[in-house]
């Protein structure tokens, strides 16, 4: 019986010396590949809103400072320790979202082993045909009106036509058609994406309201267009394995002036000013500086089951490190590593449950 209790002790303490030669092995590895790269890939997609256009700085060759595709590429750097960015780009003016599936699958290389993609797509899709009611109808007023110098029988007119437009917005069928196929659209383009570049961590912007919330002539631009654009958003699916950087909530509740139009109608230029950049690209950078957060958060937890594998603090700690996030196991890969720190964590938490049946059997 004496023999049997020590046979016991020395199985129960080779069991965890293994264990924790493994876990040290993994944390090594880990951080290996981590280190071994050097530089971080971003690659950039979309239309006009992820160029730049519009901003003063801005110019076809080269873009802008401050688009917020740039403020972002400045800013990765010190999101992952100083490693230095290549940056592509196929971005266009005027790309809708099969537009830019198509110019994707005939570049894939533009993405091809990224491990950050942003996108900002959609826009274009509902622009053309909220420009089509706008200028067809805008076409029959008197512009002094808008200038406070036109007559009275012009002031009616414009109420007039102003209405027109409202009632052509309110439940139109072209529109609901464009939002609708926006879902499958957006699906497939991020189907392709996956299929190019599967490790990649994939951002998305989703749709803001450009419009201001003041009325002119009795219509509300933004309130016309919102019905619209939260359809569109609800296309937007962080469970398909990608993020969604949330610009329509911050455009809404940002207090400031964000785009370049202008409520007395003057310009219809939907296209973020510099305030609009600063604010899509700080919710991009939220997002990313998040996930670069919790890959920390899994060296720490492996540290500490290394330092004492046996602990019971240790045995579900693999679901404590994403306990917070509800995008869990839709991250890719970091930085080319996040995929593999992930899956050491969920088997390390597997070897520590099983240690614990051996000191239940034993």
């Amino acid at each position: 019986m004496i023999l049997i209790n020590e046979v016991i002790k020395v199985i129960k303490r080779l069991t965890f010396f293994i264990l924790s030669i493994i876990l040290v092995l993994m944390i090594f590895a880990v951080h290996a590949e981590e280190t071994k790269k050097q530089k971080i890939k971003y690659a950039a997609l979309g239309d006009s809103i992820a160029t730049g256009y519009a901003l003063p700085d801005y110019t076809k060759s080269g873009g802008s400072a401050n688009a917020y595709t740039t403020l972002v590429k400045n800013t990765l750097p010190e999101i992952y320790g100083g490693a230095e960015v290549e940056y592509t780009s196929l971005s266009v003016n005027g790309l809708t979202t099969d537009g830019l599936y198509n110019k994707l699958k005939s570049n894939p290389d533009v993405i091809k082993n990224a491990d950050i993609i942003t996108v900002s797509i959609g826009s274009n899709d509902i622009l053309n045909v909220f420009n089509s009611i706008i200028n067809k109808n805008l076409s029959g007023i008197d512009t002094s009106v808008f200038d406070d110098a036109g007559s009275a029988e012009a002031l009616k007119g414009a109420y007039e036509q102003m209405n027109i437009i409202k009632n052509e917005f309110i439940g139109n069928a072209e529109l609901n058609a464009v939002c609708d196929a926006y879902i499958q659209k957006l699906s497939r383009l991020y189907a392709l994406i996956r299929d190019i570049s599967p490790n990649a961590q994939v951002y998305f912007t989703n749709i803001y309201n450009p419009f201001g919330k003041s009325a002119l002539f009795g219509m509300n631009m933004f309130d016309l267009a919102d019905p619209y654009i939260k359809k569109m958003n609800s296309a937007f699916n962080s469970s398909e394995g990608y993020y969604v950087a949330d610009v329509y909530s911050a455009f809404a509740s940002s207090g400031a002036n964000v785009t370049n139009v202008q409520d007395n109608f003057k310009s219809f230029d939907p296209h973020p000013n510099i305030n609009g950049h600063k604010i899509i690209s700080a919710a991009v950078i939220e997002k990313i500086s998040a996930n670069n957060a919790k890959i920390h958060k899994v060296f720490n937890s492996l540290h500490k089951a290394a330092e004492n594998p046996a602990s019971p603090d240790n045995e579900n700690f693999s679901e404590e490190v994403f306990a917070d996030d509800n995008e869990k196991n839709n991250d890719g890969a970091l930085v080319r590593s996040e995929s593999f720190g992930v899956s050491a964590v969920k088997f390390i938490g597997v070897l520590l449950n099983a240690a614990e049946i051996f000191k239940v059997v034993f």
